[in-house]
């Protein structure tokens, strides 16, 4: 390994090690930019695991009125696997610094609402809400799973 592979790998490891640290120690809130809307997903475990979940998937958020636990709940869809879990919703479930699905309920469009997962935790699964521009320009890409789901 040369010299410069070894500085960039240092640097990767030390700017990780910083992220894991402040996340667990502060939340969240505390490493997002405040216009940015993050969410926690949960009940992946009835459903296909945490497994599943990689940094950088792309979850669909589709609202179900007509669930029988939640008026506000918003199921999460991946390509491939469909139904993976929900949006968390109350104070026992929500990661401090992220929307509940009942803040983010009326903020979402009906027909293209799209998150992508940013951290994964021995517990949880946090995503950030796909903006519209940011859509427009995952939509560009053919291949890109907001396409497909």
């Amino acid at each position: 390994m040369n010299s410069n592979t070894f500085s960039k790998s240092k640097t990767f490891i030390c700017n990780l090690v910083h992220t894991i640290y402040t996340y667990y120690f502060y939340g969240v809130n505390c490493m997002i930019d405040n216009n940015e809307k993050y969410v926690t997903v949960i009940c992946f475990n009835q459903f296909h695991g945490k497994k599943i979940f990689k940094i950088g998937s792309i979850l669909r958020l589709i609202k179900e009125p007509d669930n029988n636990h939640d008026a506000e709940a918003i199921r999460t869809d991946m390509r491939y696997a469909g139904k993976v879990g929900y949006l968390a919703n109350s104070t026992q479930t929500v990661v401090r610094g992220t929307m509940s699905a009942g803040r983010v309920y009326d903020k979402i469009d009906d027909e293209n609402a799209y998150a992508i997962v940013k951290f994964i935790s021995h517990q949880n699964v946090i995503a950030k809400i796909i903006e519209e521009d940011e859509l427009a320009e995952l939509k560009k890409d053919p291949e890109n799973d907001v396409n497909f789901i």
